[in-house]
């Protein structure tokens, strides 16, 4: 007996209490068939499995109408066969074995329905057409799986034999029921259910990674909850007002991500283990999943404007930012929801394409809106003259640069990806796409941790507030950005007109780390002259310092 993950012990008993929806278990429900190249087809399941797996056939039961089976009353159809049914199970690489087409009319038959194609092919007439390879490669004995299921007599209902048929070579395997009696397939019905297992358990073959990955990213996840708590309590406890409101906001964030990573871990362990996916706790990790994503593009947007740093409010962007999150938290939740809740083979579903759209295009905008912040809060910062935290945004610019580029190379791969494997060929490898934006994802919080870690060393923290311009230390070490090219600095991106050079200048004392109700960054930039820092921004100087009279 194998032992359990360590991961998949800690959620054994949540677990236990959670409903279920449909998995690798398929159930039909009264499922009807549809016409499909002169016959009537149910295609009733496709999985990618792996060699020895099995497909498991319980209870099926096909019922035609009352009004089809009156048709054959009497002793001439007695004991009789009066209809059909075709199970038939193949895999991807004989999908075009499945009927045959004709030459000289170009129409395509999935059944033997006439004396020609009987001619033509050598066919059993009403049989499924089974077509020999087309790439001159032997036939595997028995494959594909056929058995044939008939109505006696006038019997509404016949029942399949439980059966369970074992695959020899991994592959995309299709299910398709299938009756070449046009009359009887438009009353036909199916109930039951087939269970498809592969070696490792149920999780379908496209999934099969997706577990051990989501392991793997839950502990590396742990690890960063680890290390910046243990930084941010240790600075608190030294110097409380160094530890910010923005500090709070990462903590949230790296917390949502392994809250996540651990319910999408649990979630596919439990449905590897049982053959159904937990209903609640998948919709748990989806809430967790879109709010991470919804958190973690607010995070980078408000960093990029200077939060506690440049400004030490966000002002009239505030209701602005929070809309955006909001409605990008509301379409994520859609779009996880019809990819994983009852999404649970390997099934592709043409509404996911629409829910894509909107996600879309709010990425584009968080995009854009974090760069032209960026471009300003650097402007801002090469005016001021503020070395260590123009090093510090840099720094960040570049991190998110990269981010984007490989993200673009990423979309690239995947549409072509995509374009090239429209059956799924590729079935084993389809993880790494969505996988790939999940260890984007843990980088670049992982960068901001790094970069905006506190620190409890006075002599390296900053606050909001500006340092000289006529500081020597500042001023002698700048010269090595002298090439950078961040804006002109005039006033609408943020820079100083010579009129607000003077006001901005005038010395106004503010405690320490204090930032319009928030408290003092702390990475280890220039150091704070005397417990005094002057206020930069002159929209947000005005807001704190009517805020502050409206206290008095």
């Amino acid at each position: 007996m194998t032992r359990a993950p360590p991961l998949a012990a800690l959620v054994a008993l949540l677990l236990l209490a959670v409903h279920r929806c449909d998995g690798a278990i398929h159930p039909y429900r009264a499922a009807r068939f549809t016409p499909t190249d002169g016959a009537h087809v149910l295609r009733a399941g496709r999985e990618g499995l792996y060699a020895s797996a099995y497909v498991r056939f319980e209870d099926v039961e096909f019922r035609r109408s009352r009004s089809h089976a009156s048709r054959f009353t009497g002793a001439d159809s007695e004991g009789k066969d009066t209809g059909a049914v075709h199970a038939v199970l193949f895999e991807l690489k004989d999908h075009f074995r499945i009927g045959w087409t004709d030459p000289r009319a170009g129409t395509r038959h999935l059944c033997c329905d006439s004396p020609d194609l009987v001619a033509d092919t050598g066919c059993v007439m009403n049989d499924v057409l089974i077509a020999p390879p087309d790439d001159g490669r032997e036939p595997e004995p028995g494959w594909p799986w056929v058995r044939r299921v008939e109505f006696v007599g006038d019997h509404a209902v016949r029942s399949m034999s439980a059966e369970q048929v074992t695959v020899t070579r991994d592959g995309m395997y299709y299910l398709w029921f299938v009756t070449c009696d046009a009359s009887l397939g438009e009353s036909l019905t199916v109930t039951g259910r087939t269970t498809w297992r592969n070696p490792h358990g149920y999780l379908p073959g496209m999934m099969r990674h997706t577990r051990p990955f989501f392991g793997t990213l839950a502990l590396a996840y742990g690890g960063l909850v680890f290390w910046w708590t243990a930084k941010v309590a240790k600075v608190h406890v030294k110097r409380p007002d160094v530890v910010t409101q923005l500090h709070h906001c990462v903590t949230a964030v790296v917390a949502a991500s392994f809250t996540e990573a651990f319910l999408w871990y649990a979630d596919y362990e439990y449905f590897n283990a049982v053959g159904v996916r937990p209903v609640a706790l998948t919709l748990l990790a989806v809430f967790f999943s879109a709010a991470r994503e919804s958190a973690s593009r607010t995070l980078v947007l408000v960093v990029s404007t200077g939060y506690g740093v440049v400004r030490p409010t966000l002002g009239g962007l505030s209701t602005k930012v929070v809309g955006l999150g909001t409605a990008y938290f509301v379409a994520a939740v859609a779009l996880d929801v019809a990819t994983h809740v009852g999404n649970v083979d390997d099934l592709t579903q043409t509404t996911r394409v629409l829910l894509v759209v909107p996600v879309a295009l709010m990425d584009a905008t968080y995009i854009l809106w974090i760069f032209s912040s960026l471009s300003r809060t650097l402007t801002q910062l090469r005016a001021r003259r503020q070395l260590a935290k123009l090093a510090l945004y840099a720094r960040f610019t570049n991190v998110l640069a990269v981010s984007v580029v490989g993200s673009v190379m990423w979309i690239l791969y995947e549409t072509w990806f995509r374009a090239t494997d429209a059956l799924n060929q590729k079935w084993q490898v389809d993880w790494v796409v969505g996988a790939f934006w999940h260890v984007l994802s843990f980088l670049l919080l992982g960068a901001i941790c790094v970069l905006w870690a506190p620190s409890d060393d006075a002599a390296t923290q900053f606050a909001y507030g500006e340092v000289s311009g006529k500081d020597d230390a500042t001023g002698a070490m700048f010269d090595g950005f002298e090439g950078w090219d961040f804006g002109d600095g005039d006033a609408s991106g943020g820079g100083y007109s010579d009129e607000e050079d003077g006001r901005e200048r005038e010395m106004r004392k503010v405690p320490a780390g204090h930032m319009g109700g928030g408290k003092g960054m702390g990475v280890g930039q220039t150091p704070l002259k005397g417990g005094d820092v002057f206020l930069m921004d002159s929209d947000d100087e005005r807001e704190a310092r009517l805020a502050r009279d409206k206290m008095r």
